[in-house]
């Protein structure tokens, strides 16, 4: 396991997650 690497990844796909799970409540909301 490379974790240097494989935790930026993880990371950036929580932060790529909530950022879709914020838009979508987003648009439900309007």
């Amino acid at each position: 396991m490379h974790r240097g690497a494989g935790v930026p990844v993880i990371r950036l796909h929580e932060a790529r997650h909530t950022a879709a799970t914020l838009a979508l409540e987003a648009g439900l909301a309007v």
